[in-house]
Formats: C-alpha cells, sequence, structure tokens
C-alpha cells in the first residue's frame, strides 16, 4: 500500500514530488491524476485503498526517467482503471522507458510485458520472450483412427500426448501454419486450437497443489 502524507491534499501530494525529485512534471502528474479520475481535493486520510494508489502512480509515472519499477500496479484498481494503467505502462514503453513490473495477473503480463521472468520461493526459475510464447499453440482433438507419426521436417520440437479414449493434445513450439497440413492427414473431430499463454509456463513451476 502506498505511505503518503496523510495531511496532505492529493494535488498537494503532487506539488510535492514534482518539486522533491528531479525529473518531477507537475502537469504531467495533474494529466495522469484526471486520466485516473482522480479526486486531488481530499485529504489522503480520507482516501480509499485505491484512490492512494492511483495518487502514487499518478506522482511515479510523471517523472521522465529511464527505469520505472511498478510493483503490482493496477491492484485495488476497478477494470476500466487498470486498462488506463496498462495503457499508461505500453506508452511508456513506446517512449523508450525500460519498465520492472511485477503482478499475479497473467492477461495483464501477457498485455503489456515483451519479455517476462518466473520466480518460484524467490529465485528466477524461467524467462520467456512474449514474442516466441505468442507463436506457440496447444491443438486438442478426438481421433477417431491411427495417430501417424508428423513429418521429420516439423516433428523438432512437438509435444504429442495422447489418451487411451483417443483424446490427443499437440504443443507445438513456434508457428501453426507449418502443422496445417500435416493436421489435415489426420482422422481429427472437435478440434480445438488455442494460444499456449502465458498461465501453461507458469503452470510447468507452480504445479497446483503442491509447494
Amino acid at each position: 500500500e502506498a505511505r503518503l502524507f496523510r495531511q496532505m491534499r492529493g494535488h498537494e501530494v503532487l506539488r510535492f514530488f514534482a518539486k522533491a525529485r528531479p525529473g518531477g512534471n507537475l502537469q504531467r502528474s495533474l494529466e495522469l491524476a484526471d486520466q485516473l479520475e482522480l479526486d486531488l481535493t481530499r485529504l489522503v486520510a480520507n482516501c480509499s485503498t485505491g484512490m492512494r494508489h492511483k495518487l502514487a502512480l499518478a506522482v511515479v509515472m510523471a517523472v521522465d526517467c529511464p527505469l520505472m519499477i511498478l510493483d503490482e500496479p493496477t491492484a485495488n484498481l476497478d477494470p476500466t482503471v487498470r486498462g488506463t494503467v496498462l495503457d499508461l505502462v505500453s506508452e511508456a514503453a513506446a517512449r523508450g522507458q525500460t519498465i520492472i513490473l511485477s503482478s499475479h495477473v497473467l492477461s495483464e503480463i501477457e498485455q503489456v510485458c515483451d519479455r517476462v521472468s518466473i520466480l518460484r520461493k524467490g529465485e528466477l526459475v524461467a524467462t520467456q520472450l512474449m514474442s516466441d510464447l505468442r507463436r506457440q499453440h496447444r491443438i486438442r482433438g478426438q481421433l477417431t483412427g491411427p495417430l501417424t507419426d508428423p513429418p521429420e521436417d516439423i516433428a523438432n520440437g512437438l509435444e504429442i500426448q495422447k489418451r487411451d479414449d483417443g483424446q490427443v493434445v499437440i504443443l507445438t513450439p513456434g508457428e501453426l501454419s507449418p502443422l496445417l497440413g500435416w493436421l489435415a492427414t489426420l482422422p481429427l473431430e472437435e478440434v480445438h486450437i488455442e494460444p499456449v499463454g502465458l498461465q501453461a509456463i507458469y503452470d510447468r513451476f507452480h504445479p497446483r497443489g503442491f509447494e
């Protein structure tokens, strides 16, 4: 939770930090507060947790700096303001700022991040480029006949899981298009193709039900 001066009003907090730190920009802070739908006339002591969070974001994101560290930047915010914060993060990245962002909301990470690192018990266990992940797909289907092996030119990296009831799951390491010709030859019905998504990567290192 953001710890701010409780006896100041919102606009006083913005003014203080704009003057206190290099690169501070009061006008930019005021613009951000407006985008975040923040009432700057209230005392910080009378603000909700979400309002204080928005005030802290207006302070931090107004600074012109090469590196910005955001810890759970959308916590305690309603869905509309969450979207605004993610847009602001993307805009900062587009301007050339580096943003280190921590979040437990994987969909938000997928939306704005270029590279993702996963921690387990304080240790770095995986790093994933989102551009690579977006090319990976999971194919689910029901076999009505034998499953033939994929051609050698597309077999490298494929993960194929076949169950006794005929259900098959195929995980692709890269582009989907080279596999379509082979898939068309398989006796499959009820085929579903979906992006792998960050959840699948996260679950490899945080299996449910285990510490």
